[in-house]
């Protein structure tokens, strides 16, 4: 087994997401991976297996096996590519619980396709409200996730949720988000008491996109051809690009890894 150590999401930012990919030539036993995760005390630590030209890929947080990680798929392409020897404008991850997830290279960028989530109604939630510490001036809900939308960055940077109030609302994670400056769209974190993760907030979130990109393209009137730049304000930070795209939302960064 050979480990790399990848952090998805950086630039100015931040430094991004960190996980650990783990290329094996066959999935150790379960309780292993759990414990090989545990040490690593990352949010994901992914495990990659080639079969002939196909690649597989399971996910493990210090707790529980997780059913998808798009930073750790990132994180296994950009291995595949850096240190496999791959050659190909794409590749296909195959996964145990949520089917085939394509990620592309291009311009220095590593894009994942997702299924969008978009915003299914406005909501409003006094606990929430109350957990969450500031008032938000929406509250959305999507399939998924909760989006709160502030009137600004500094909102989003001052935010100092109470996690375990957050934990017993029973949403699958909590979105703050503002509109940006400085050639930057959007600003978010992602707070997710709920899930399996070494913390209740995720350093560099990707798979909230699915929902922040279909909103803001529409705010900010950006078409599928369009990027859209967008800034992780947690302690560690990242940098998020996303398109809209009409059946899937791109979304990519950089990474370094080693």
């Amino acid at each position: 087994m050979q480990e790399y150590k990848v952090n998805v999401f950086t630039g100015p930012n931040g430094v991004g997401n960190p996980c650990v990919v783990c290329a094996v030539d066959k999935y150790p036993e379960d309780n292993e991976m759990l414990s090989i995760a545990a040490e690593n005390n990352v949010s994901e630590t992914a495990f990659l297996l080639k079969s002939g030209s196909d690649y597989h890929i399971r996910w493990f947080s210090p707790k529980e096996e997780v059913p998808i990680c798009g930073h750790g798929a990132i994180a296994a392409a950009w291995v595949i590519f850096s240190k496999l020897g791959e050659v190909r404008a794409a590749v296909a991850l195959k996964t145990r619980q949520s089917g085939e997830l394509k990620i592309s290279y291009e311009n220095d960028l590593f894009f994942i396709e997702l299924k969008p989530r978009p915003v299914l109604e406005e909501i409003f939630n006094k606990d929430l409200v109350g957990a969450i510490g500031t008032p938000p001036s929406k509250i959305l809900r999507s399939e998924r996730d909760i989006l709160l939308v502030y009137d600004s960055a500094s909102d989003i940077k001052n935010l100092r949720p109470d996690f375990e109030k957050l934990m017993k609302i029973g949403y699958g994670g909590y979105v703050p988000t503002a509109k940006g400056g400085d050639n930057i769209d959007f600003v978010y974190r992602y707070f997710s008491p709920r899930l399996p993760i070494s913390s209740p907030e995720d350093p560099a979130n990707g798979s909230s996109q699915a929902t922040l990109a279909p909103y803001w393209a529409g705010i900010l009137g950006k078409g599928p051809d369009e990027i859209l730049h967008s800034a992780q304000l947690s302690v560690n930070g990242g940098d998020v690009y996303a398109r809209n795209m009409d059946a899937q939302v791109l979304v990519g960064g950089r990474v370094i890894g080693y």
